[in-house]
């Protein structure tokens, strides 16, 4: 094969195989995105509050070629912390604690409806205009019911361990992953542009308490934290690969001089032969 031919064609091999990103089947892939939001107090109450606000990414650049799929990983982490304190009483009294909001109460001394409520802490990821991308069951802690019988003092989880008061905080970590595709295209046009794309963490949490002598109370304290990343996956138009990286364009230099070379080599040979008289 000509040497020109085969430089031309290794040319463009090498812009290919260079190119950032490049994945099987032709589809490249952005670089990561995280964003994270520390771990924050959860207030109770109706609805989904914003968890200290939404996280903005970088929307994908449509010069780069045709999006063709967002994936994205949520990592959130939910900790209640139980706090009881207890009047002091010559005779003992039971507390129970529950990460719900209990319209009675007294359900929390009974074991069987106790176990019926739920409603427990919470945390969803939204996408534009609302979309829920990851929340509900999936995101939902069990409710968690505590209980003590003491005659006086304050139990709580953010004692120290050895502190003969201490009561285990309860805590969960979800991890989720899914990719946005073409078959959701109104979602999908949505990370599509200039400027940056606002994907709020919210959460809720709720706490009841009850006390079979009326003495004493207890609270839970929920807190909850999220990391978010997505990247972009696209078919590239050939106007965003046509100029190779510097190491793209050094591996081409060296694949032309590689191919080149043998033929460089043999005109001079020619030559030298030619002057020589043997040709």
């Amino acid at each position: 094969m000509n040497a020109r031919i085969l430089a031309g064609a290794l040319a463009i091999a090498t812009v290919w195989l260079v190119a950032p990103g490049a994945t099987a089947g032709g589809t490249f892939s952005t670089a990561l995105q995280s964003q994270s939001i520390a771990m924050t107090p959860v207030s109770g109450g109706a609805g989904m509050p914003v968890l200290g606000g939404p996280l903005a990414f970088s929307k994908f650049d449509p010069t780069l070629g045709n999006l063709e799929g967002v994936a994205l990983s949520f990592t959130a982490t939910i900790r209640n912390d139980f706090i009881l304190t207890f009047a002091s009483t010559p005779t003992p009294t039971a507390i129970y604690v529950a990460t719900t909001e209990a319209a009675d109460p007294g359900v929390l001394a009974n074991p069987t409806l106790a176990q019926q409520l739920a409603d427990g802490p919470s945390i969803e990821l939204r996408g534009p205009a609302g979309s829920t991308l990851f929340g509900g069951p999936a995101t939902t802690m069990p409710v968690d019911v505590v209980s003590i019988t003491a005659s006086s003092g304050t139990y709580s989880s953010m004692d120290a361990i050895a502190d003969p008061h201490y009561i285990a905080p309860d805590q969960a970590t979800f991890t989720l992953s899914q990719t946005i595709n073409t078959t959701n295209p109104g979602l999908l046009s949505a990370f599509v542009g200039p400027g940056t794309i606002d994907l709020p963490v919210l959460a809720v949490a709720h706490s009841s308490f009850y006390s079979n002598s009326g003495n004493g109370g207890g609270a839970v304290l929920t807190d909850a934290g999220a990391t978010v990343t997505i990247q972009y996956l696209y078919t590239p138009t050939f106007s965003a690969f046509v100029v190779p990286e510097p190491s793209g364009l050094l591996l081409l230099g060296l694949g032309i001089s590689l191919l080149a070379g043998p033929g460089l080599m043999a005109r001079r040979r020619a030559r030298a032969a030619g002057r020589d008289g043997l040709v």
